[in-house]
């Protein structure tokens, strides 16, 4: 085996074997496995086999195929049957491992299992990666982009730029590079934020000793001076194989001071620098540089519609309205955040108030963003800034080099490559600009003059100019005009305008009165479709250096100006010829005459360096060409004169001589690119590009933190160190702490980065919850063993049987183990009974409120989950109330208020965070003089500002979610209540979450999750609505209210939603009075009398386990939309006649029965006239059955989807 193939295994993490029946005929394959073998012993890498076309016995054992391979390599290997003796142990080693077989994992389909391992690899790498984005659309290839780059780099140290406008998701692409490469070099640091931590004292100093921590770490580095600190980093580094990233840099001495020369770092190094300074890059000589360019249309819909609707796609009636958004801020990842998660909170009439007033004024908060680049220009390159951003996006970058460089006496290169290097605007030929950066500078001018328009110093907005022009408002201040609008004006509107020098005129625009009037100073003068026949005699144009008026009415012309560069007068029809004066435009360099059909000829031009353009022009025969000539499509042309370029179509020009064709021929040597040539055809470089391409779009599998996950990572290691200092086999330590204190985000963040390291994992949360159910400590044991031996369905009968199955199963198993939100011994005892259960080197982690439990179990440290300190307080809050890192200007007072009265609890900083986001100053002051009433520890009191402040449909929604909802799908809950409440669920829940009162969590099948302490805010809510009478309260939900409400028929039409989990016997007439009753849950009552007597607006109704053969034929249940009857003993829907049936809403209709039973004669026996009524207008059947005569299905032709789980077969019908 080559010394390189060892040094890979040596300094991998996981290595994944792949077992083909010809894989022990290779004598290369079974040194490599040795030494993996050898690594998985030494070093304890992970090892995961593939079993492609062989079974893991045939490999542990060598039969087979293996058997006949190892009969050739004994005969082979007389002399080394210790080699020989080594790969067998290696095989046999290798086949008792967990892994994945084709067949049994992935039915045979090599991309289902692919997809497997991908996923399973990445998990096990874990999470100790940056967070890169919430949604980071179209990162691929921008990340594959920038690698490339990388891998190209020709110097030992590769160094590689990322620069584009601010917004733009430079920082993004860095961190996701930095996530993809990281694991690969013997240390690596990813310095954010230089420029802002390089600005304070000694701010570079702490750079550095950032910089060594995070590659040398176990010491911590005090640095006294910038120089000192860039010997120790040669020192240091010198001979060690670093990825560095360098983010937001915007000065040399930043670079020099951090990462000097590429001889300070080992060979293979990487570095990263971030800038908006595309100049600093060119100055720093990198290998490469990405320019992080905005997202394509599609990609920008995505983003926004995640931000917005919280989907990939915008929600229904908004389709219309996000394209606006999308188009107007094309491409931005910045803005389509920003804006995305502004509208998200609003409703459809403020969509479009917002979306009309951003198309005069940039969104605030991305303006903060983008001005940061403008501030830092010098005089002259923002002035030029300035005009392009009004004038000359999109125009030719020589042509506004001309205009720019007579206006400011300056050389306009330089200002362009200030303007390129902050990203502010782009060069291909033409100036391009990003509409919000545009949108910017133009906000820059009018916030200089906002209450006269007149005053500023370009005039853009239609309705400016006509106020300015109708009102004679111009002053010596405009410099800039722009008239895109219709009407006529007085040419005495110009007279107080003297230092007006560019003049736009786009619109159905009549200047009425003497042109001597207008300014003498103008430069560019922009006049497409000039009704005029020639410019006035009266017109001064003796400075101006653009003349454009292409497709104008004009006939003659005057006899020019010396100034002029630029004479634009394409498509001017009425044109036949051109005056002699033309020989006398010493300045000109461009003429431009195209599709001008009735022009005869040309005269003789300047012998200066003259571009002319006459494309189009069928009347001309002759030209004497200047230095430049483009003649295409000149069917009447004979004869080019002249020794310059020439721009011909040969097949246009049938009439030219043969001596002027013959003359272009010669002089063409033209050079181009083969697609070949270029793609290089390397199958395995495609190959690793799509591979990882498909790993960042699988993503990670780790559970969700929290959305900003402040202050953790302290607390994290924190709760690793007691793990790790556990002194027995098995460590158990626990987590405590109030309610809301995050002691559950905590446990989260150390389970995603330490799960891989073990053979099996288990997060089970809501022990406390799911216990209090019938058989919930066996629900519990059956995840538990689920989670980390998954194959096998695990059906429990008692607890006790689970004790025994745990600790069979586990016992030699090296496992991590969560039991969150723990209340009992009895619960600890269920599921983890003693040490010995779990093989050496487990883990457990207890999260619970009682400190006490703790000490009964006997943990090996305790880890207190406390408030944050208030910077990180200060921080949480600012990120849910202003999306930024710190509070807004003019807030920061109020800011200090809220944290100090939420003392580091990190709920209530999100919830009241998320509740001030949407409210005015004035809001905030009046909410935080309410709070300072409510004691400290009544936590429920503070978060109830969110609620309060809900629409009504909201809020009940809230509260419906709070009663019965938790954990269910949200599809599931948006059938509910859309036809309880008549409204869009989805506008509720957006507020819901926007307010931090619900969360959708993606990992658990887009159940709705809620915090137990909101949760039982909202339960506080509807019981103080009653405090001393349960009937009267709108949803019933404690067993002991249920009970007394039913037991004595206090029940009113008060009650909306009733659960009964409760054992006992009940009279139907106990719910005469519930008339609004709409939602029932019965998990364990017995109803007994008349069921005509229940509700008649039934929307909702779970009894799972129900022990009647059939619904009742008087049961009136004409509005249900959902009903759920899982493991019921129903043999027979219901009895009745078409018109008792279920009035079941097309919409939107789930039924679901289980039947565990070994017969299935109950359903053939079910009348097929009675599942046509109660599936009339069904969308979706699900039937939890293991077979079923599928000839029954398909009499139904009223249903679309069928879905049957068990079953061989998913039927679809239309």
């Amino acid at each position: 085996m080559a010394d390189y193939a060892a040094m890979a295994i040596e300094g991998s993490r996981i290595s994944v074997v792949v077992f083909s029946k010809n894989y022990a005929s290779s004598r290369w394959c079974l040194d490599e496995l040795v030494k993996i073998i050898e690594c998985r012993q030494k070093i304890h890498q992970v090892v995961l086999p593939i079993f492609y076309d062989t079974d893991p016995s045939e490999v542990r054992k060598q039969t087979g195929s293996y058997a006949k391979a190892f009969d050739e390599h004994e005969e082979h290997f007389k002399e080394e049957m210790e080699k020989v003796n080594r790969w067998r142990e290696a095989l046999a080693q290798a086949g008792n491992l967990s892994g994945w077989g084709l067949n049994n994992e992935a039915n045979g389909y090599e991309a289902e299992l692919i997809k497997t391992v991908v996923n399973d690899v990445a998990c096990k790498l874990g999470n100790k990666t940056l967070h890169v984005a919430k949604h980071p659309v179209g990162i691929s290839c921008r990340v594959q982009g920038v690698i490339s780059l990388l891998r190209g780099a020709r110097n030992n140290v590769g160094i590689v730029g990322i620069h584009g406008i601010a917004g733009i998701g430079k920082t993004t692409i860095a961190k996701a590079v930095f996530n993809n490469l990281y694991s690969r070099f013997e240390g690596s640091s990813f310095l954010s934020d230089v420029k802002e931590i390089s600005d304070k004292p000694n701010g570079l100093v702490e750079l550095q000793e950032r910089l060594l921590h995070d590659i040398l770490k176990p010491n911590i580095w005090k640095i006294s001076n910038v120089y000192e600190g860039m010997n120790l980093i040669e020192e240091r580094f010198h001979r060690k194989n670093v990825l560095v990233v360098l983010d937001d840099v915007d000065k040399r001495e930043q670079v020099e001071a951090l990462m000097g020369e590429r001889c300070w770092f080992g060979d293979g190094s990487k570095i990263i620098v971030v800038t908006k300074n595309k100049h600093l890059l060119t100055e720093m000589e990198v290998d490469g540089m990405y320019h992080a360019m905005e997202l394509d249309p599609y990609q920008s819909l995505q983003l926004f519609s995640l931000h917005a609707f919280r989907e990939t796609r915008p929600a229904k009636d908004y389709e219309e309205l996000s394209e606006k958004v999308v188009d107007y801020y094309k491409g931005l990842p910045l803005a389509l955040k920003i804006l995305g998660s502004h509208l998200s909170i609003r409703d459809k009439a403020g969509w479009k108030i917002d979306i009309a007033h951003w198309q005069n004024i940039p969104h605030d908060d991305i303006q903060a963003k983008l001005r940061v680049s403008f501030d830092a220009l010098d005089v002259d390159s923002s002035e030029i800034f300035l005009d392009i951003a009004c004038f000359f996006v999109r125009k030719d970058k020589d042509y506004v080099a001309d205009i720019v460089g007579e206006r400011y006496g300056c050389h306009p290169e330089v200002s362009f490559r200030a303007l390129i290097g902050r990203s502010l605007i782009a060069i291909n030929n033409s100036l391009w600009m990003h509409d919000i950066v545009r949108e910017m500078g133009r906000e820059i001018i009018r916030q200089r003059s906002r209450n006269n328009p007149g005053n500023c110093s370009r005039i853009v907005l239609p309705k400016d100019a006509h106020i300015v022009l109708s009102k004679e408002m111009g002053t010596e201040a405009v410099e800039g005009l722009a008239l895109d609008i219709q009407g006529s004006f007085s040419t005495k509107s110009f007279t107080k305008m003297k230092h007006l020098q560019l003049l736009q005129i786009t619109g159905a625009v009549h200047l009425v009165g003497s042109y001597s009037l207008l300014p003498r100073e103008l430069i560019w003068l922009y006049w497409p479709k000039c009704p005029l026949k020639s410019l006035p005699s009266d017109f001064h144009l003796s400075e101006l250096v653009m003349l454009d008026m292409q497709g104008s009415k004009v006939q003659k012309l005057w006899k020019g100006t010396k100034s002029l560069v630029l004479l634009n007068l394409k498509g001017c029809n009425s044109l036949k010829s051109l005056p002699e004066s033309m020989g006398s435009l010493k300045s000109l360099q461009t003429l431009k005459v195209d599709k001008c059909e009735n022009l005869l000829s040309i005269s003789e031009l300047p012998t200066s360096r003259l571009l002319l353009s006459i494309d189009g022009c069928t009347s001309i025969e002759r030209v004497s060409a200047p230095h430049c000539l483009s003649a295409r499509g000149c069917r009447n042309l004979i004869e080019i004169q002249g020794n310059g370029w020439f721009f011909v179509y040969l097949d246009d020009c049938n009439n030219l001589s043969e001596n002027s064709k013959m003359s272009l021929i010669q002089a063409a040597n033209l050079s181009g690119w083969g697609l070949n040539n270029e793609a290089n055809g390397y199958e395995a470089e495609l190959i690793k590009r799509v591979v990882n391409d498909v790993a960042c779009k699988l993503g990670n599998k780790t559970l969700h933190v929290a959305k900003h996950p402040v202050g953790i990572s302290s607390k994290v290691r924190g709760v690793i160190s007691l793990l790790k200092g556990a002194r027995n086999n098995v460590g158990i330590v626990g987590i405590y702490g109030i309610a809301g204190i995050g002691k559950t985000t905590i446990a989260k963040a150390v389970f995603n980065n330490l799960y891989f390291e073990f053979e099996g994992n288990s997060f089970l949360s809501g022990v406390k919850e799911i216990s209090d159910k019938p058989n919930g400590l066996v629900e519990l044991q059956e995840r538990l063993l689920h989670d980390i031996l998954k194959p096998n369905v695990w059906k429990i009968s008692n607890v006790y049987e689970g004790m025994n199955l745990i600790k069979e199963r586990l016992h030699r198993k090296n496992v991590l183990v969560v039991l969150d939100d723990v209340d009992k011994r009895e619960q600890v005892e269920a599921l983890m009974g003693e040490r010995c259960w779990f093989g050496d080197g487990s883990k457990i982690i207890i999260v619970t409120k009682n400190k006490h439990l703790l000490t009964e179990v006997e943990v090996d440290g305790m880890y207190h989950a406390r408030g944050l300190d208030r910077n990180w307080s200060l921080q949480l809050f600012s990120l849910h109330a202003f999306r930024e890192t710190r509070p807004e200007k003019d807030y920061e007072e109020l800011s200090e208020k809220v944290v100090d009265y939420c003392k580091g609890l990190p709920l209530a900083l999100e919830v009241l965070g998320s509740h001030l986001s949407i409210r005015d100053k004035a809001g905030w002051k009046i909410d935080i003089a309410h709070w300072q009433n409510i004691p400290y520890d009544d936590i429920q009191a503070k978060l109830r500002v969110s609620f309060d402040a809900l629409d009504v449909d909201s809020s009940e929604i809230f509260l419906d979610i709070a009663c019965f909802f938790v954990g269910k799908d949200k599809d599931y809950v948006a059938d509910i209540v859309g036809a309880r409440y008549g409204c869009h669920p989805e506008v509720a829940f957006r507020a819901l979450i926007g307010r931090s009162l619900i969360a959708i969590d993606t990992k658990n099948r887009n159940s709705l999750w809620m915090h137990d302490i909101v949760r039982k805010m909202g339960r506080e809510i509807i019981r103080q609505r009653s405090r001393n009478h349960p009937g009267n309260c709108s949803r019933i939900v404690l067993p002991k209210d249920a009970y007394t409400v039913l037991s004595k028929e206090m029940g009113t039409d008060a009650v909306e939603g009733l659960a009964l989990d409760v054992q006992g016997s009940f009279s139907t007439k106990s719910f005469t009075k519930m008339r609004r009753l709409q939602l029932i849950q019965i998990t364990g009552a017995h109803l007994a009398g008349s069921y005509s007597l229940l509700p008649r607006d039934l929307i909702w109704l779970c009894w799972p386990e129900c022990p009647l053969k059939s619904l009742p034929s008087d049961f009136h249940i004409g509005e249900l939309v959902i009903l759920v009857m899982q493991g019921s003993k129903v043999r027979k829907l219901w009895k009745g006649t078409k018109s008792n049936g279920a009035k079941l809403f097309p919409m939107s209709v789930k039924v679901s029965f289980d039947r565990n039973s070994t017969k299935h004669s109950w359903i053939k026996r079910v009348p097929l006239i009675e599942l046509e009524e109660l599936l009339q207008g069904v969308e979706e059947l699900e039937l939890n059955v293991e077979r079923l005569e599928s000839s029954l299905i398909r009499e139904l032709p009223k249903l679309k989807i069928i879905m049957l789980k068990n079953h061989r077969k998913i039927f679809c019908y239309r």
